[in-house]
């Protein structure tokens, strides 16, 4: 029995069945809405779900308590419903964060629509990001061509025996980043070692750059949608030049093809990431929006 709403549960493996039917039924396309996506997060989130005539609803109770969108079509009656419970039972301002186009554009004028730039998502076309053609992937190439001519490497698939010798990186990744002395990295390096963890059950796909066997980078994905694969982590050890863009390269050839997209999340405001995304050249961007109530009953 699934709860139903205004009882919420915490989220785990178990709900997955259940959740990612849902989901994929919704075919969302910004990237929070993926059931991996909202376990490995669930602890930085303290996330909670419930269900509102079958539809899944998601409750982020990390500071002021809000919504993401949710997974399924609500009439704006439902919508105001949960709206004026979590107003009435947390006095939140924002009612849902990181909400789609596709979800605001049926909201009416009792609600305040903000975008949030740091929230959208870089998709990019796969044949970009596999072929790296024309002037503009120049830089990349090069890297590309270094890193090939300068290390001897093994592309495999992700396996559930690579995931857990993965984390070891993943460990060595937090240590760099000093990322005990930032919740948000330790937060990040948790949900890194969730998904490894449960890498079958979660039903992710992956791959791994072995260098004197060892796991020197990995990556894991899955399809966010019928046409679009959403990268959930990546990972790499920066001491061998180009080997993120060797790890980017290569899942996307062995995984995608021409006429598919890949979203490779957000920034989430950071400079230094945004850049690195933009040296992509994204094919559009996945826009979010934070949602307000400006009435009361």
């Amino acid at each position: 029995m699934y709860p139903q709403f205004p009882e919420f549960k915490d989220i785990n493996i178990e709900d997955r069945k259940y959740l990612n039917e849902r989901i994929w039924n919704y075919q969302p396309e910004n990237s929070e809405l993926t059931f991996t996506n909202l376990f490995i997060w669930k602890d930085h989130f303290k996330l909670k779900w419930s269900t509102i005539k079958n539809t899944p609803i998601f409750l982020i109770t990390n500071g002021e308590p809000c919504f993401l969108e949710p997974a399924g079509i609500l009439t704006l009656e439902d919508v105001k419903k949960i709206a004026f419970w979590l107003k009435d039972n947390h006095g939140s301002k924002v009612i849902f964060s990181r909400a789609s186009r596709q979800f605001v554009s049926q909201l009416d004028g009792n609600f305040t629509i903000n975008p949030q730039r740091e929230h959208f998502d870089y998709v990019y076309r796969a044949e970009n990001l596999i072929e790296l053609d024309g002037r503009k992937y120049h830089s990349k190439r090069n890297h590309l061509s270094k890193f090939n001519k300068n290390y001897h490497y093994e592309y495999k698939d992700m396996t559930l025996d690579y995931a857990r010798t993965s984390i070891e990186l993943a460990q060595e990744w937090c240590h760099e980043k000093r990322c005990k002395d930032d919740m948000n990295l330790l937060d990040e390096f948790e949900a890194t070692k969730l998904a490894l963890e449960n890498f079958d059950d979660l039903k992710l796909k992956g791959g791994v750059l072995i260098m004197d066997n060892k796991v020197e980078a990995f990556t894991l994905a899955e399809m966010l949608n019928e046409r679009t694969v959403v990268i959930h982590v990546e990972k790499a050890n920066k001491i061998f030049d180009g080997i993120y863009v060797a790890i980017n390269n290569l899942f996307c050839k062995h995984n995608l093809k021409p006429g598919m997209f890949v979203n490779r999340e957000q920034d989430l405001g950071d400079e230094g990431l945004k850049k690195a995304k933009l040296s992509y050249f994204p094919d559009h961007m996945v826009e979010k929006f934070s949602v307000s109530m400006i009435t009361a009953h």
